[in-house]
């Protein structure tokens, strides 16, 4: 059973039941996908294993929407930006959709958008 929970439009609320919720235009709560960021930074090709993703996170080398990432069971949304290190560059790229497992390079590309830095 969900809980439902008055909030204002574009505000995030978090149910009993852990799922996210998104207030929109009408009042009316909708779900937003998320996905933990070590599973993520896999399905996007990013890193190779979950573990490669969480030593990521453990080096404090990768932010959510400008705040470093401490927990590897954090949930990333439709619209966040990634900040990281690949290699000698800073990469920050846009969520654009979750995939649902790790897919070919080229649909992973397409599940994100690379921003300028700056």
């Amino acid at each position: 059973v969900l809980a439902t929970i008055a909030a204002r439009p574009g505000q995030v609320v978090h149910s009993m039941a852990s799922p996210i919720f998104s207030v929109g235009e009408a009042g009316m709560s909708q779900p937003v996908a998320t996905i933990r960021i070590d599973r993520l930074l896999v399905y996007l090709r990013f890193a190779r294993t979950r573990s490669a993703a969480r030593t990521m996170i453990e080096k404090h080398s990768l932010r959510r929407n400008r705040e470093r990432v401490v927990r590897v069971s954090e949930n990333v949304a439709i619209g966040d930006v990634l900040t990281f290190a690949r290699g000698d560059e800073v990469c920050v790229v846009e969520v654009l959709a979750i995939p649902s497992r790790r897919c070919s390079p080229a649909a992973a590309r397409e599940c994100y958008r690379e921003l300028p830095r700056g």
